[in-house]
């Protein structure tokens, strides 16, 4: 199985990527003021680190208003039981979702990193990825079931391969999903970011961009002496495959 056709088709318009980039900067800067503030008044603040992510969603789409960019948009969708994250539209030639995500670097060589894309791997990432049905090559599902590491059976695969998963991403045309994957330094500043592409039969995450030069671009990223302090002690947030997620239909329906 494979990504069908040229990598350079499935990159998106740069003025998305550098949005979102840019989104993200300042969305990781808003999260460290926001602890510099709240961290003298409370006992104990490691539990707002999975705030950063809240921050971060709405740094992008802050940046996306305030700067008009054209064919893109965000909708809200849920995690678990009450978190909210935003969900960002492209459209541009090809209709697309991109959801942001933190990354982990597992490895270097040659100045290169290596982002960790296993905690991408979630129900609701399997789900949102039988978009990209149309963007691999596809077996028979039995020569991959065994694959699976999701609590899915059977029949439930089986309805994936079909594109049944998402019948309301369906309906809104996308053609693509993505993952963006960001990660950060020991000062907590916002180090390199990649774009991946989920393929829905095999699970696999084929990475389409490294985004990394966006990143180097912005002199923003770097935090000052105080904002580090403020989110010095940030705990470990676990990885997105040890809690479930959904999609708010309702949210969709809506839009």
């Amino acid at each position: 199985m494979a990504l069908i056709g040229d990598i350079e088709k499935y990159r998106p318009n740069e003025e998305y990527i550098r949005a979102i980039i840019d989104g993200i900067i300042t969305g990781n800067k808003d999260y460290a003021d926001f602890r510099l503030r709240e961290n003298p008044n409370l006992l104990v603040s490691q539990g707002l680190s999975w705030a950063r992510s809240n921050f971060i969603d709405t740094g992008i789409a802050h940046n996306i208003e305030e700067n008009n960019v054209k064919g893109m948009s965000f909708e809200k969708a849920h995690s678990g039981y009450a978190w909210q994250y935003l969900q960002f539209v492209l459209n541009d030639n090809r209709k697309a979702m991109i959801v942001v995500r933190p990354a982990k670097i597992i490895s270097t060589f040659f100045n290169q990193d290596q982002l960790e894309t296993d905690k991408f791997k979630n129900n609701n990432n399997l789900r949102l990825s039988s978009i990209n049905q149309n963007n691999f090559t596809a077996d028979d599902p039995t020569a991959v079931v065994g694959q699976i590491q999701f609590d899915l059976d059977y029949a439930d695969y089986t309805q994936l391969i079909r594109g049944e998963f998402e019948p309301f991403a369906k309906e809104k045309g996308y053609k693509d999903f993505y993952i963006l994957g960001y990660t950060l330094n020991e000062q907590r500043e916002v180090k390199n970011a990649s774009l991946f592409m989920p393929d829905p039969f095999t699970q696999q995450i084929q990475e389409i961009q490294d985004l990394k030069d966006y990143v180097a671009a912005s002199e923003s990223r770097i935090l000052n002496e105080k904002q580090r302090e403020a989110i010095a002690s940030d705990a470990q947030i676990p990885a997105s495959q040890e809690y479930d997620v959904k999609i708010d239909e309702a949210e969709w329906k809506k839009n």
